[in-house]
């Protein structure tokens, strides 16, 4: 009975090792951290008269993503920028883990310009379903502090808010899957992404 249960647990830890292998396989989460910040630095800026709202999606099974909107309600068009992992690519995490193996000294600035990400700059239109489906986080309750869903092999979720009065970032962790999440921020998150993933950025020049 002993080796019964001994065996089951064995068999737990292995799988739960297992399933958890693709986010420990790589410990060094502060320079994954670092990395990901420096690839997503954005240009923009929060206008005078509105908001830079920025989603990003990290840590996760799914590839990191990040979109930042300027919110300016005059105007007919908006700045936006997009980042995304090409499909021939792996996630920044998977990148990073082997380039790291390969150079344990591996220094941020260097890690960042080696990292494989689109990156893109133009306009959406302020009437579209994109800008529309963006400026709905107004009607969202923004927690103080983070809430935490638990989830093996979960994502990282951060909505970042700047304006001349407002300088607010929320880290939510959930599931890799937001439509899994019972959180309205999380899932809203998601329906951002799936809208901002092939929308057409129009040229700001």
């Amino acid at each position: 009975m002993q080796r019964l249960v001994g065996f089951a647990a064995v068999f737990l830890i292995a799988t739960l090792t297992a399933a958890g292998q693709s986010r420990k396989a790589f410990a060094d989460a502060s320079l994954y951290d670092k990395v990901v910040e420096r690839v997503f630095e954005t240009s923009l800026a929060a206008p005078p008269d509105g908001n830079l709202i920025v989603l990003r999606f990290s840590s996760g099974d799914t590839k990191e993503f990040q979109l930042a909107v300027a919110e300016t309600p005059s105007q007919t068009t908006l700045s936006a920028e997009r980042w995304r992992i090409p499909e021939s690519a792996a996630s920044i995490w998977v990148q990073l883990s082997q380039r790291a193996d390969a150079n344990p000294r591996l220094a941020v600035e260097d890690a960042a310009k080696a990292i494989h990400v689109e990156h893109q700059r133009g306009t959406i239109p302020a009437s579209g379903d994109l800008a529309r489906l963006v400026s709905s986080h107004r009607s969202l309750s923004l927690p103080l502090t983070g809430r935490t869903e638990f989830h093996l092999d979960g994502a990282q979720y951060l909505i970042r808010i700047r304006s001349v009065g407002e300088d607010i970032d929320v880290h939510l962790d959930g599931p890799a899957d937001p439509s899994d999440s019972k959180d309205p921020i999380i899932s809203w998150m998601g329906r951002v992404r799936r809208a901002a993933e092939n929308v057409s950025l129009q040229s700001s020049s």
